[in-house]
């Protein structure tokens, strides 16, 4: 009985946090505040941006520095064209922002009020798997002679005098 159990909550709880290619699903509140982090961005609206930053965010980036950093980002990147969600690490969404000049690494972190709580801006590198090489290394079978599968399969093990 536990098995199934067990089964049933992987189910209900990891399956729907995949979408249909395999990657994490965007949680609703992160989208909403990417959503508006965007637009305002994309208007020139830093006082909108800072004023969805949560008390400590504003503390530690008061409004004139913010106001520098963003026009800085934007003067480099320009207008954002499209966003998309890499992954989540821990409460951390991280995103893949495509821009009229390049394309940055977004992390956005929000608090459990819905306001930015962490901003991380750096260009985005490409996540590439190791490159596999093939093996060359000869097998050799783990007995001398010939070993019979079935009726017509055999498989040639090494020859004696190695």
């Amino acid at each position: 009985m536990r098995a199934p159990m067990l089964l049933l909550s992987l189910l209900l709880f990891v399956i729907p946090a995949f979408n249909a290619r395999g990657q994490q699903a965007e949680r609703e509140s992160h989208k909403t505040v990417a959503d508006q982090w965007e637009k305002n961005y994309n208007a020139g609206d830093y006082e909108a941006i800072f004023s969805a930053f949560s008390t400590a965010m504003q503390e530690a980036l008061p409004l004139p520095e913010a106001q520098k950093f963003f026009a800085a980002v934007k003067g480099e990147y320009k207008n954002i064209v499209g966003r998309e969600l890499i992954r989540y690490q821990g409460g951390v969404a991280l995103y893949k922002t495509r821009c009229e000049r390049g394309t940055f690494a977004l992390s956005l972190t929000i608090d459990t009020n819905n306001k930015i709580s962490g901003l991380y801006i750096k260009p985005y590198t490409e996540i590439e798997p190791p490159k596999m090489e093939r093996t060359k290394t000869s097998l050799i079978l783990p007995f001398n002679g010939e070993l019979r599968l079935g009726k017509s399969q055999k498989l040639q093990g090494a020859k004696s005098g190695l």
